[in-house]
């Protein structure tokens, strides 16, 4: 005769249009509606709570009252974004699938490559074969609770840390000495890989104690921050900035300036117009 049975197995008959009938159906009901909504947030994507609404026919009052009761029982986790109206959500079952799988993949990269900072951004996630809003709200989320080290390009876990041994840091000495010796240019990326070989060049950066600007140039964390600083100030102070005034200012070759200064843009604290460059948030 159509409808949804509530109750499969009632222990009594229950009287037709009873008041305290028609409240404990309503109950079922509703109880019912919540393991729906819970299932379709444990499905596997991030949804809002419009989609959820229609797509199993809820109003929005019955869906918040739902959502709100499941957040409580910490069965859902909601991506709290600024400014979002409707955030996206999903269920604890499947968050906590989801970030065991980025960790086993995680640990078997930081296994199989312990100088390294961390895998490339885009490799995890298709290791993980998610979308990129879907990588980005679990991303994160994840780095929020101190689960992953999101440096931008690279991704890591908290846990992970590279530590030098003795001979290493040994056979890094003579290197290093040469970028405070020369801080300005200082040995680049094939210097460095013929001296040291490209693995431990990998452990200098990951432990701080280089920094990369490309691919092919390197500097001293001290190097780095006074260039850093010098730029912001200059441009804070005339407007904008030439390479040129740069390398006249540090005695660099163009490589390195060209190299520093790129590196600046692309990290979004200069922008490029022309010759000169400006800070992009006068922008």
């Amino acid at each position: 005769g159509g409808g949804e049975v509530l109750d499969p197995h009632p222990e009594k008959r229950y009287k037709r249009f009873d008041t305290l009938t028609l409240e404990h159906l309503e109950n079922l009901a509703a109880s019912g509606s919540a393991r729906s909504v819970l299932d379709l947030l444990n499905s596997g994507s991030p949804l809002k709570a419009p989609k959820i609404a229609a797509q199993l026919h809820l109003s929005e009052k019955d869906l918040q009252e739902i959502l709100k009761s499941l957040e409580a029982e910490d069965e859902s986790v909601v991506f709290k974004v600024a400014s979002e109206a409707n955030p996206f959500m999903i269920g604890k079952a499947s968050f906590m699938h989801q970030k065991e799988s980025f960790l086993k993949v995680l640990s078997t990269f930081h296994k199989i490559n312990p100088m390294k900072v961390g895998m490339a951004r885009e490799e995890l996630r298709g290791n993980l074969g998610l979308n990129k809003d879907h990588f980005e709200l679990l991303v994160d989320a994840l780095k929020t609770e101190g689960t992953l080290r999101d440096g931008g390009r690279f991704i890591a876990a908290g846990t992970h840390a590279i530590k030098l041994d003795e001979a290493q840091n040994a056979k890094a000495a003579p290197l290093l000495a040469q970028f405070t010796a020369n801080p300005y240019n200082p040995p680049d990326q094939k210097q460095l890989e013929e001296a040291l070989g490209g693995e431990l060049v990998e452990g200098l950066v990951g432990s701080g104690q280089l920094v990369r600007v490309s691919p092919e140039i390197l500097f001293s964390p001290e190097a780095y921050e006074v260039m850093k600083t010098w730029v912001q100030q200059t441009i804070r102070s005339q407007g904008n900035l030439t390479l040129a005034a740069f390398r006249d200012q540090f005695s660099s070759s163009r490589k390195y300036a060209a190299a520093f200064l790129e590196h600046l843009d692309s990290i979004g604290i200069t922008v490029r117009k022309a010759d000169f460059r400006v800070l992009r948030i006068v922008q």
